[in-house]
């Protein structure tokens, strides 16, 4: 795979140089970026992934954008405002803004995501655009569009500002049709220029940017599954920056002169997903007991070497309405007196999926769980996949789902706790529609949720949302692992370089 990618790298440089006779060419100054994993797609409302979310924050732009302080301000938005019953909000769009196909921007973009959304067959990552409290979208005139809602929402602004709101171009979906999920088409400062499957994707820099200009004339983000040959690609100088840096090769890179070392705390929770809808698993205290039994401290001392934070809470402490409700502290005893009181049998079988390459320390910290969870004296099947082929496998509906527990990480790409809890806890976010992949349902916390969703006033959804997060704790959907954190290495000549807490890799002011 190495060797593709230089040949596809080598024509990159190439295509930059002048003909014969020309004036001695200008180098083409190329960020090459290695990732971990490759998108599945770059439709904004159907992506899966913080690759895929990096990308398409430097191909698109949205109404709103949130700051380095997290707060939401407008980008496409010239201006805005809002009905005194807020349900109807107006905005008007910055004029002479074209996408990348040459086409303008105008209203009928943004209302595109509206009808896209509320259509008869949505995206899957529709919850991000607001699909349930969503009503409608109208054209008052080429560059204002209103949006309806049903309800009020507290978190619309901050909703506007996640990547699902990324403004890609009407022309484009009717060009490509079932292939517009490859071909991204945007206003933003880079524009999509290739995707060589398994290898890379390649981009280049936007001619006619309206924003602020950007350093680098082509971003190549490479797929390097094995942490080891990211770490080597670095060193040896083949590529600028790597992510997912393994937590053994941290104190060598640190030592590098020539390099950086930079540790992220992220709002992304990794957990094990519990199918609330299997035998013995649907019992509460089976799922509290699994909680008991995995020594977390021990993981993010041993496994993460500290880069990791105790999760206290179903959402992570930079989100936005998180409450800490408490802790399963390690108890093996407690955990098998309560599998017995449940009925569950020993030597129970438990099928456990992990994916491999895509968090930090994915596949160890899968090892860890199933080692636990047999000393409590279950019978695990444990299989570890590839990221694609995994997140396929556990996107089912719930009479094709096999699963039991499956390894994952959740972000709420607007840091609220409405989308941190509407798209993993609701109950009408089952899949294909939604993220709750563990099937997980208490009416309950539904109308908490969705209490939260629709109340303007901030002290009053911090309470509401505090009573749906201590209801899910004591529910035990997950096995509450940690807090994830982000380390990202790259060469010391290059500055600007700045990973969001939601995982999302900015190379908007990257330069040297």
């Amino acid at each position: 795979m190495q060797m593709k990618i230089s040949v596809l790298l080598a024509v990159v440089t190439l295509l930059s140089l002048a003909t014969p006779g020309s004036p001695a060419p200008v180098a083409s100054k190329i960020l090459r970026v290695a990732t971990a994993t490759e998108p599945i797609d770059l439709d904004p409302q159907d992506f899966s992934e913080s690759t895929a979310q990096s990308i398409i924050s430097l191909v698109h732009n949205k109404l709103f954008v949130l700051d380095r302080q997290l707060n939401p301000v407008p980008e496409l938005a010239e201006s805005y405002k809002s009905s005194p019953d807020r349900l109807t909000w107006t905005f008007k769009l910055k004029r002479g803004i074209k996408f990348h196909d040459g086409t303008p921007l105008t209203a009928q973009a943004v209302k595109a995501i509206v009808d896209k959304t509320v259509g008869d067959k949505p995206p899957i990552r529709a919850s991000f655009v607001g699909r349930p409290d969503l009503e409608s979208a109208r054209l008052v005139d080429d560059y204002t569009v209103e949006i309806k809602t049903k309800n009020p929402l507290g978190a619309f602004q901050r909703m506007l500002a996640g990547p699902a709101w990324a403004i890609n171009s009407p022309a484009a979906y009717e060009r490509y049709k079932e292939r517009a999920t490859k071909n991204p088409v945007g206003t933003g400062p880079y524009r999509f220029v290739q995707w060589s499957p398994g290898e890379l994707i390649e981009l280049e820099k936007n001619p006619d940017y309206w924003g602020p200009p950007v350093h680098y004339d082509r971003i190549v983000f490479q797929f390097v599954r094995e942490p080891a040959t990211r770490v080597a690609l670095l060193t040896t100088g083949q590529v600028d920056l790597i992510t997912n840096v393994p937590p053994t090769d941290m104190p060598r890179l640190s030592r590098m002169a020539n390099l950086t070392v930079s540790t992220i705390d992220l709002n992304r929770n990794i957990f094990i997903a519990i199918n609330a809808q299997r035998p013995y698993l649907s019992d509460k205290r089976v799922r509290q007991a699994m909680n008991l039994a995995v020594d977390k401290q021990a993981i993010i001392k041993g496994v993460l070497q500290g880069l990791g934070i105790e999760a206290t809470s179903p959402i992570p402490r930079l989100t936005w309405g998180h409450a800490g409700v408490g802790q399963y502290a390690y108890d093996v005893a407690k955990a098998r007196q309560m599998l017995a009181e449940a009925g569950v049998p020993r030597g129970h079988r438990v099928k456990f999926w992990v994916p491999q390459g895509r968090y930090f320390q994915d596949k160890a910290i899968g090892e860890a769980v199933n080692n636990y969870l047999k000393e409590l004296g279950l019978d695990m099947d444990f299989q570890v996949m590839e990221y694609g082929t995994y997140i396929a496998s556990i996107r089912k509906v719930r009479a094709e789902a096999q699963h039991d527990l499956y390894l994952l990480g959740w972000a709420a790409t607007n840091l609220d706790a409405d989308l941190a809890l509407t798209s993993v806890f609701h109950s009408s976010e089952w899949p294909l529609r939604g993220s709750n992949r563990g099937f997980y349902a208490n009416p309950r916390v539904d109308q908490l949720i969705d209490q939260g969703r629709r109340t303007v006033n901030p002290e009053l959804r911090r309470r509401v949302y505090a009573e749906a997060q201590r209801l899910i704790w004591e529910d035990a959907p997950w096995i509450f692992l940690h807090e994830m954190k982000d380390v990202v290495a790259y060469r010391r000549q290059i500055a600007g370089v700045f990973v969001w807490p939601h995982e999302t890799l900015d190379l908007t002011q990257a330069r040297e």
